[in-house]
């Protein structure tokens, strides 16, 4: 697989980017929604310039690749928010 063995979301910083490899199993009912921040402040998120890419995909289960350019002020920290439909 292309993150954690154990399905953990997985940093990496390279290339003058940030990104977080993470699993996604669409066999469930729920989302998942990768965010950026530059600040940690809560009203920063966004998922706004950020490009996922599928890795690697069987059976419904996909290894995403979420990546975002490291802005001009050095700092970029990604997010992963999996939620359950209300």
């Amino acid at each position: 697989t292309s993150s954690d063995p154990e399905g953990l979301p997985k940093g990496h910083l390279e290339d003058g980017e940030v990104s977080l490899t993470y699993r996604r199993d669409n066999n469930l009912d729920v989302s998942y929604l990768i965010e950026a921040s530059s600040t940690l402040a809560a009203a920063s998120w966004s998922s706004e310039g950020i490009e996922e890419t599928v890795l690697e995909s069987e059976n419904g289960v996909e290894w995403v690749k979420a990546s975002l350019p490291i802005p001009d002020n050095g700092k970029a920290f990604l997010r992963l928010r999996v939620q359950m439909p209300e």
